[in-house]
């Protein structure tokens, strides 16, 4: 049954109600927990990516942010968590110094993702993970970037789980390192190649469009490829096109050549024939008397 209300989770997620006005607060909560947004370069890289790519994907139709503190109420008191990437389905998309579930109406964050390191494995497999799931998190998601000896990750460099019943529970696999998120309709997946130092990036995957999501610098790299090709395929036609001008011009000097070299000969037959008849009526001398050309 639990295997069958997770499949059921996944195909129809429970949809979020309509899209609320919040008046927030003026109360200014802090914005910083003091700690560093990410260990090394590939959890940075990751968080980028992920950030930017989701952020341009639901704009207008929800709220995403990196390492943004997470403010809700426990005991009486406020608490915070600060999810690598997260995503709020239905809510103003406009930036925030941090996300108060109380003040938002409620909402919790739908998706979250972990970009997991040496420092926070025990903290995103233990900790967080309890917090998560009492906030209602809908989905969670932990990333190894470079290694899959990570806690409470099995082996894998990505693990997904869809909250059901109070319960996290193993989102299936579509492949050992690509996994489909019904929260944000797109495929998490894993790259094989190794971009140096154990790196596998994480990409998101739309299959509808049937591309990973991309950033607005991939974008405009991607732009700037395709018209570098256009400028270079436009060159190489304008080389053609020239290389057959060069190649016709060529030709038709070709036959100039050809048609002066027959004028030429024309011109030489008509004045040994011009010559042979002048000595045809020279006294006491005949034509085959004279070797006029040479025979």
């Amino acid at each position: 049954m639990i295997l069958q209300g997770v499949a059921e989770a996944v195909a129809t997620p429970v949809p979020r109600p309509p899209a609320i006005a919040v008046v927030r607060p003026e109360e200014e909560l802090p914005d910083t927990d003091g700690k560093p947004m990410a260990d090394n370069s590939w959890q940075a890289i990751t968080m980028h990516y992920a950030g930017t790519a989701l952020a341009i994907h639901f704009r207008g139709r929800g709220f995403v942010a990196t390492d943004l503190l997470v403010y809700y109420l426990q005991d009486g008191d406020r608490e915070s968590v600060a999810p690598d990437v997260m995503v709020v389905l239905g809510v103003d998309g406009s930036p925030r110094r941090s996300y108060s579930i109380r003040d938002e109406g409620g909402r919790a964050p739908d998706f979250v993702l972990e970009v997991v390191s040496n420092s926070t494995q025990e903290r995103d497999a233990k900790k967080k993970r309890t917090t998560y799931a009492e906030l209602g998190v809908r989905e969670y998601f932990r990333y190894s970037p470079v290694s899959r000896r990570m806690a409470g990750m099995g082996g894998h460099r990505l693990v997904g789980e869809v909250l059901w019943e109070d319960q996290w529970q193993a989102l299936p696999r579509l492949g050992r390192e690509r996994i489909r998120s019904a929260v944000l309709g797109l495929e998490l997946r894993v790259r094989e190649q190794d971009t140096g130092g154990g790196f596998r990036e994480l990409r998101f995957f739309d299959p509808i469009a049937g591309e990973d999501l991309r950033t607005h610098e991939e974008s405009e790299r991607d732009r700037e490829e395709s018209e570098r090709a256009r400028r270079e395929e436009r060159q190489g036609r304008i080389r053609a096109e020239r290389g057959r001008e060069e190649e016709r011009q060529g030709r038709i000097q070709a036959e100039h050549a050809r048609e002066e070299e027959r004028q030429s000969r024309i011109r030489a037959e008509r004045e040994i024939a011009r010559l042979r008849a002048v000595l045809e009526h020279l006294p006491g001398a005949g034509a085959r008397d004279v070797p006029i050309d040479g025979k």
